[in-house]
């Protein structure tokens, strides 16, 4: 069916019934929901483009409401800004009065997002409701949103209700991100809460078991072990972790307890100990997108035009990783590669790197061992290519 006509009777339908909302202010009219539609067909991607005509009339309102929203949070506070964000919250209330018609996942996403346009007007209850009906649909998003949402009013006991209700409700709402937030609650003692470091860092730990490549994460974890426990050489391995991405890490690094202590070791081990197939490429995976400060990916060129890659043997587990570059980004390639495997980026291993930076610059081949692992350097024409294999 072309869209013209789909759409067209749709509308008629809609117009036929005043559009009647929860709230009776809110409506739009046909004009309108064309605006949202032309806004949609060139932001929106191919696929969704192709697929909109066979949505329901609520997930096209869902679907051009949440692009009109998301777009406008992007542009100037202005007269049309202003007028849009109001347009996409129409569409997103005609969304929410169809229930019928969207599945469980949508009807999460919908609340959710219907409440932050109520939260960006500073209608708090308005805001809370939406965010408590994407709670009973199970979406986790409602739980950390809502928690946050009374965190920035500074009611830190509504906070930690919240997410102890999640908690309580279902394991859907077990994520990191929540966890990190209600560790730190406890942590700090917020507000009315009463401080208890060792609860906020079991939550802490919670948090980095689900997801241990979050900065934040990592950075909290550091300050605990350095501060509570004392365990420096925990501490070094979590700051050593998210150094690359957070000055704050960096400069946690300088402690003079934790001078002298290297995180590279156990951090390989973490590597070495994945012996079932896949288990050791997910981690590397996992750790080549969210170590750094861009999304980096295997066998993708960078931006800064490196390739990695891992080399696996015949039962397809990994057994190498490798980096090609050119010589003006060797130093970036060899840290970054370091990294991946080592972690620490102030160990003895820069003793080997100035050798590294040496060989590339004669252009010769250089092999060395670190911590048992093999090290080989490796000229090809333009490219060098230097790659770890490991020692199992």
């Amino acid at each position: 069916m072309i869209r013209s006509t789909l759409i067209a009777s749709l509308l008629s339908l809609l117009l036929s019934t005043s559009v009647a909302f929860a709230e009776h202010e809110n409506h739009f009219d046909k004009a309108q929901w064309h605006q949202a539609l032309e806004h949609f067909n060139l932001v929106g991607t191919a696929l969704e483009n192709q697929l909109f005509d066979d949505y329901s009339i609520a997930k096209q309102a869902l679907t051009l409401g949440s692009y009109l929203w998301f777009e406008e949070q992007k542009g100037a506070n202005n007269n049309a800004k202003e007028s849009n964000q109001k347009l996409a919250q129409q569409l997103l209330l005609y969304a929410a009065n169809q229930p019928d018609t969207l599945n469980k996942f949508d009807h999460g996403y919908l609340f959710n997002l219907l409440a932050q346009t109520y939260q960006v007007q500073g209608i708090t209850s308005k805001a809370a409701y939406y965010f408590n009906k994407g709670i009973d649909v199970e979406y986790p998003d409602s739980c950390n949103n809502l928690g946050v949402m009374w965190e920035q009013q500074a009611d830190f006991r509504k906070a930690e209700k919240t997410y102890l209700h999640c908690l309580s409700r279902s394991k859907e709402f077990a994520t990191a991100l929540l966890y990190l937030n209600l560790g730190t609650i406890y942590y700090n003692g917020s507000g009315q809460v009463v401080s208890n470091k060792k609860l906020g860092a079991m939550y802490w730990q919670k948090s980095y078991e689900l997801f241990p490549f979050d900065a934040d994460i990592n950075y909290n974890l550091g300050v605990y072990h350095v501060n509570q426990t004392e365990n420096y050489a925990q501490a070094r391995y979590h700051f050593a972790y998210c150094a690359y991405k957070d000055l704050q890490c960096v400069a946690a690094l300088s402690h003079k307890a934790l001078i002298g202590k290297y995180a590279n070791n156990p951090y390989l081990q973490d590597i070495l100990t994945l012996q079932a197939q896949f288990e050791r490429e997910h981690l590397l995976s996992e750790r080549l997108k969210h170590a750094f400060d861009d999304s980096v990916y295997f066998d993708v060129a960078t931006k800064h035009n490196l390739i990695f890659s891992v080399h696996k043997s015949k039962t397809e587990q990994v057994i190498s990783v490798s980096v090609s570059f050119k010589k003006a980004q060797a130093e970036r390639a060899i840290n970054m590669l370091h990294r991946l495997i080592y972690i620490d980026m102030f160990s003895d291993l820069n003793i080997n790197t100035l050798t590294l930076k040496q060989a590339i610059t004669s252009q010769k081949n250089y092999t060395f061992h670190y911590l048992e692992q093999a090290h080989h350097l490796r000229h090809e024409a333009d490219k060098r290519h230097y790659s770890i294999t490991f020692n199992d």
